[in-house]
């Protein structure tokens, strides 16, 4: 941590090193306090704004604001309507893949959607996985539903994303996306009890289990498996790794 903090104030009295060479400080004009900071630590290039005006410095994530859009409530499925996402992602702090989506969901959740590219042979067919976070509640652990529709053969797909009481930060949970096609509509719920999956089909319930692409997610499960029935407790620990 040391050794970053270093890198960190040497780029910005424009101490030149290897590493911060290229990171001069009339090439940070027009940035915030916190993109300046991911792009010293992670050695990420910033071009010159095109405005004089200092942008907002309240965002740690280098994430264009055009992207974060809310979702939209439909009123025939009483779910919330999700944007669809651009082809390309951009490269993000936490170096897990590109973040192609930033959306407010219902009841203050935040999602975010990372494209993970694949190899040469599989380029037109990335992976997603989707991340939710939750603010702190006393109604924890929830259950949300995410809908979407798979490229392959345009079958709906559903997954149900487990949220709760995390040792540090805020709840979050991150699922992979089967499948997912860009272009097709998706929806998400709102928040219920996680007592809801009681009623759930176990068929979604093991896929779901699968799907979690975090231990953060399936610690979650857990706490969802002791507030279920019998049925759904069993499914949920079988799938477990």
């Amino acid at each position: 941590m040391t050794r970053l903090a270093d890198r960190y104030w040497m780029s910005l009295i424009d101490t030149r090193t290897p590493a911060s060479a290229r990171m001069t400080r009339r090439e940070w004009t027009g940035y915030g306090f916190w993109k300046r900071y991911w792009a010293s630590l992670l050695d990420i290039p910033l071009v010159m704004a095109r405005s004089g005006k200092e942008e907002p410095a309240n965002d740690p994530l280098p994430v264009p604001r055009w992207r974060r859009l809310r979702a939209q409530l439909d009123p025939e499925s009483g779910r919330f309507l999700l944007p669809l996402p651009p082809g390309r992602g951009v490269v993000t702090a936490a170096g897990a893949g590109g973040v192609v989506l930033r959306v407010e969901g219902p009841e203050r959740l935040e999602l975010l959607l990372y494209r993970i590219d694949g190899s040469e042979d599989d380029a037109q067919k990335p992976d997603y996985r989707l991340e939710v976070i939750s603010p702190e509640s006393d109604d924890l652990p929830l259950i949300v539903s995410v809908r979407y529709r798979r490229r392959e053969d345009g079958a709906g797909q559903e997954v149900l994303i487990p949220l709760a009481q995390a040792p540090l930060g805020p709840p979050s949970s991150v699922v992979w996306l089967a499948g997912y096609d860009i272009e097709a509509p998706w929806h998400i719920s709102q928040p219920v009890s996680a007592a809801h999956v009681s009623t759930s089909d176990s068929g979604i319930v093991r896929a779901s289990v699968a799907a979690a692409a975090s231990q953060a997610t399936l610690n979650a499960w857990r706490q969802v498996a002791d507030r279920v029935n019998e049925r759904v407790r069993a499914v949920i620990l079988e799938e477990m790794p």
